[in-house]
């Protein structure tokens, strides 16, 4: 079967494609933007692909006309908890859509019709692999992103996790990569994973195949399709974490047994055998759905030329904003409407923010015509929510603060109110190059509630205000208006009651004006909800200290855990160092890691 595999980066199971043998004639390429005609002229003499694979379109632009293509389609989705949106705008431009199992249920409340599951992962066995003579001396092994915005659930597994740092060698690591990684891995008794989407991620494998025993949730939507419990991995709950990785730690000859059963299990899922296995199921796939109907294809020139520019936008690759400009100028042409106007808006703002250190007065420029785009979407919809959100954190963005103030308190009056419709809220919505905490709210409401819904504009419409609030309080902060600063802070939290920015906003407003029991409570509430934030420790401890507040020896010792297992929180170590010398000996030296 001939296949053109696109991708935007020749990493990972990509690299394996010219390696599947005789079964499958791949041709790779690697491009952060092109269209379905570029990619014609780039066929070798003779050559046809019968299937075209997008790997990783929650990343990659998709095509300009791969709806068009006369073969069989198909888009390969990895992070889909980021991707709803994408999915929203080009999604139904393929025949097929691969992705991991909660994927699936995800699109199928979005509403797509054919799908497939696979297993997304697979490792490299020319780099994870076994060192020899290497002591494992690290007891418990996490390495990975640390990033609240995108890993907030798995950030309060960890705070549990680094509590057993006084009685093991915990060692909670972020921004480690190649080499380094897997030396780590090498040195490691236990690596405790915790996937984002219940899927087996890239860890999974990883961790046996460099000899550590590997611990994954037992809620795991695939690990049955892999491992077995207690046999070639831990699975562990909330009832037993602590208890199963004290039993495998001090029964060193069951930890070896099963670490080296996942060791040989793994060896059939290399990057290589899972791209096989992806492309059996395009095989399979195609033979039996064929091409489909591709509803993209239906969709209005405008219309159209809105949704690429959005999912080219959400991949910002350098190509595919060029490409997103000329595709908004095509739909500006055809004449004034809200929506175009608010794309137009989103794309220069991104521009200004990324154009800001080496061409600030091309950013300047871009943020005021972005700023402009904003503008004539309220002139042509004077309701339009989502345009009033970008256009206030334009001017925030640009230090206009009493401007975005105005705009950001219009957001919210509309956004408090009801009847709002699909028109209200539609985006694209602002955004930097970095995923944050509103960028995942805003995609969550996109996962759980099919465009168009009711569910769908109150979880968008709900997303929209909680970040607003802050943003308010932000502002009111800044301007040393701490009583409201404390209203807008709570008003987020009544949306979002969960939102740890929000509470440690709350703490902040209420420090200031002076409520220091009032503020420590809400401490609390940030440090349980979102135990890696450095600086809120920074914040909690000492007002704990000095107000004598009941929790704060517990609170001392959760920290002084934290900061032993984790070596990047730098200042917290050295408080712990400086100020609690009885239960940190060593003076001002950081422990070892």
């Amino acid at each position: 079967m001939r296949i053109l595999l696109l991708s935007w980066k020749t990493w990972g199971v990509v690299s394996y494609a010219e390696q599947l043998g005789p079964e499958f004639d791949v041709l790779s390429i690697a491009t952060d933007f092109t269209t379905y005609d570029d990619l014609v002229r780039q066929y070798p003499p003779g050559w046809r692909p019968e299937s075209i694979v997008c790997w990783s379109i929650d990343y990659m632009p998709v095509p300009e006309g791969i709806e068009e293509a006369g073969c069989f389609t198909v888009g390969v989705i990895g992070d889909w908890n980021m991707a709803a949106q994408s999915l929203h705008c080009t999604g139904d431009a393929f025949d097929l859509l691969l992705t991991d199992r909660g994927g699936c249920d995800m699109l199928a409340k979005a509403g797509f019709k054919n799908f497939r599951q696979i297993l997304f992962a697979g490792y490299l066995p020319t780099l994870f692999r076994r060192l020899p003579d290497v002591e494992r001396d690290i007891d418990i092994l996490f390495v990975g992103n640390f990033n609240q915005g995108v890993q907030a659930h798995r950030a309060r597994w960890l705070a549990r996790v680094a509590q057993l740092s006084g009685r093991y060698r915990v060692l909670l690591a972020t921004n480690v990569f190649g080499e380094e990684l897997i030396a780590l891995m090498n040195r490691a008794r236990v690596v405790f994973n915790r996937s984002i989407r219940g899927e087996l991620n890239q860890r999974a494998y990883e961790a046996p195949a460099c000899g550590a025993l590997m611990f994954l949730e037992r809620e795991n939507l695939e690990v049955a399709d892999v491992f077995t419990d207690r046999r070639d991995c831990v699975l562990y709950g909330e009832d037993d974490l602590e208890d199963l990785l004290a039993y495998y730690l001090e029964h060193e000859v069951e930890r070896a047994e099963v670490a080296e059963a996942g060791y040989r299990v793994v060896q059939d899922h290399t990057a290589e055998d899972c791209l096989r296995r992806v492309m059996r199921i395009v095989r399979d796939a195609k033979a039996e759905i064929g091409l489909t109907e591709r509803p993209l294809r239906s969709v209005a020139a405008v219309d159209l030329d809105v949704q690429r520019a959005w999912q080219w936008l959400r991949a910002s690759t350098s190509s595919s904003v060029k490409a997103a400009a000329a595709a908004l100028t095509r739909a500006e042409a055809a004449g004034p409407r809200p929506d175009v106007c608010n794309a137009a808006g989103c794309l220069l703002s991104l521009t200004a923010i990324s154009r800001r250190a080496d061409a600030p007065d091309l950013a300047i420029a871009a943020s005021d015509r972005a700023a402009s785009y904003e503008q004539q979407a309220l002139e042509l919809f004077p309701d339009y929510a989502a345009a009033l959100y970008n256009l206030a954190n334009i001017f925030y963005e640009r230090g206009d603060l009493p401007g975005a103030e105005v705009h950001f308190r219009r957001a919210r009056s509309i956004l408090s109110s009801g009847g709002l419709g699909v028109e209200h809220v539609f985006g694209p919505y602002y955004r930097t190059p970095v995923w944050t905490t509103f960028d995942m709210e805003m995609e969550r409401a996109w996962n759980l509630h099919a465009f168009g819904s009711d569910g769908w504009i109150e979880a968008v419409r709900t997303a929209l205000l909680w970040h607003t609030q802050l943003m308010l309080n932000d502002i009111a902060l800044g301007a040393r208006r701490y009583s409201e600063a404390a209203l807008d802070a709570q008003g987020a939290i009544e949306v979002l009651p969960d939102s740890p920015i929000a509470h440690s906003r709350l703490a902040v407003a209420l420090l200031r004006q002076g409520d220091r029991p009032l503020s420590a409570e809400a401490f609390l509430r940030a440090l349980e909800l979102a135990p890696l934030v450095e600086w809120t420790w920074l914040e909690a401890l000492p007002l704990l200290r000095d107000i004598g507040h009941p929790r704060y020896e517990e609170q001392l010792r959760i920290g002084l855990n934290l900061a032993r297992a984790c070596p990047s929180l730098l200042h917290l170590r050295r408080w712990m160092a400086g100020q609690a010398p009885e239960l940190w000996p060593g003076g001002d030296e950081d422990p070892p890691a």
